[in-house]
């Protein structure tokens, strides 16, 4: 069924809305021929017309990226005010304190929205030169966890804080139904930090990128560890792995000892010269149960001398039988083709390369050898080899044409995809 067009659905709801008809598609749907009838035929028009809540549903999700053309559906009529507040209170974005006040006073005043919100997103990146305000000490924990009753993701960005109250971390525990966070570009203690990814009961997908170790000094109470957390994915983008004071445990470590090896399913993370020891053991500990693994490296980690020695002593993948993906950074980075003779997973069925546009040319030079080592007898069961590149749509043709070229075994198997990163 072809999707209506976005400017045909934001037309409708307008003219609805000032019309001040109650669903009234026929007069708007048929106006030209209503302009010809007499009287008693216009009436007949405007009577009311009761879409299924399936079709409400499905206008306001193709509507869902564009608040504005919510907002205008929302005036239409009561069953449109329902149907589109699933989609405007489902993500939720806060950046200063009035716009946390407002928020919360919509939530604790409006129940019918409480069940509503999925995503809650703390983001202070406009304001990362201004002094921080202690949304989550001082405000949020305070209210919203016992009121956003279904919340699934709760992220932080740009958030730095000192000295969390141990009464935070049990306020933030009653999200009992979070199961994904997310902290991108935040200070605080590596301790703090350890409290935030134990207070979440139901976590079961961790992100945390770029993180900020701010000095623990002066804490005069321990930060309590309420629950031990069963990961099944991970993302970790730090050139060095976050560690509490003296290095006496870092995060890798954290979630070891707290059972996660055993129930990770999906990691990405980041190597570099400084973690890599770190990020190599934790790796090789988690074994069998991996089934996706994404290895990133920061800046040309691998390409110096001394790196790659380095980098292949580390990274081990024969342990892991039941991987499914492998994602690699760059297809030709000096690593690739040894990481690949160490697939030792019977059931590995995709293989993905991320590159960007003006690296095209040095695929097509390493080509003839990357082929051989993708069409190797042990990947003999590859469903899919997928190169994803930042592109334009004018130069798709161009790119997934020369791709084939380069690879004609791949693309004689079937087995070649050429797709844009993040689709």
């Amino acid at each position: 069924m072809p999707r209506p067009g976005i400017n045909m659905l934001k037309s409708l709801a307008h003219r609805l809305n000032t019309s001040k008809y109650e669903r009234n598609a026929a007069s708007v749907l048929s106006s030209e021929s209503a302009m010809t009838m007499t009287p008693p035929d216009r009436r007949v028009i405007e009577a009311t017309v009761v879409f299924p809540p399936e079709l409400d549903d499905y206008l306001m999700n193709i509507m869902s990226k564009d608040p504005n053309s919510l907002k205008t559906c929302a005036l239409v009529c009561r069953a449109w005010l329902a149907a589109s507040r699933v989609y405007l209170f489902r993500d939720v974005t806060i950046e200063n304190e009035d716009m946390f006040l407002r928020f919360e006073d919509v939530v604790v005043h409006s129940p019918m929205i409480q069940d509503r919100v999925r995503t809650l997103r703390i983001d202070r990146s406009g304001r990362r030169f201004e002094m921080t305000f202690p949304w989550i000490n001082n405000n949020l924990s305070l209210t919203l966890p016992t009121q956003l009753t279904l919340l699934e993701a709760f992220e932080m960005h740009t958030v730095q804080e000192k000295h969390w109250k141990p009464e935070t971390f049990h306020n933030l525990s009653q999200f009992t139904t979070v199961t994904r966070l997310s902290v991108l570009h935040c200070g605080f203690s590596t301790d703090e930090l350890f409290g935030i990814v134990s207070a979440f009961p139901a976590l079961s997908e961790l992100r945390i990128s770029h993180f900020i170790e701010l000095f623990s000094g002066g804490r005069k109470q321990p930060v309590p560890m309420i629950h031990k957390p069963k990961l099944e994915s991970l993302v970790l983008h730090c050139s060095d792995i976050p560690a509490r004071d003296f290095g006496t445990e870092n995060l890798l470590d954290f979630l070891t000892s707290r059972g996660c090896v055993v129930s990770l399913k999906r990691l990405d993370i980041e190597m570099s010269r400084r973690n890599v020891v770190k990020v190599g053991a934790f790796v090789r500990r988690l074994g069998p149960p991996l089934k996706e693994l994404q290895l990133r490296f920061v800046g040309r980690f691998g390409y110096h001398d001394g790196d790659l020695p380095n980098l292949l002593d580390n990274v081990n993948l024969t342990e892991h039988v039941n991987l499914k993906q492998l994602t690699l950074e760059h297809p030709a980075h000096p690593a690739t083709r040894t990481l690949l003779a160490r697939i030792a997973s019977p059931t590995i069925r995709v293989i993905e390369f991320y590159f960007q546009l003006f690296d095209v040319k040095t695929i097509i030079d390493i080509a003839p050898d990357l082929e051989r080592a993708l069409t190797a007898p042990h990947l003999e069961r590859l469903a899919e080899v997928r190169f994803a590149i930042e592109w334009a749509t004018e130069n798709v043709k161009a790119v997934e044409e020369t791709c084939r070229n380069a690879f004609p075994e791949l693309h004689q198997r079937k087995i070649l995809r050429v797709v844009r990163r993040g689709d």
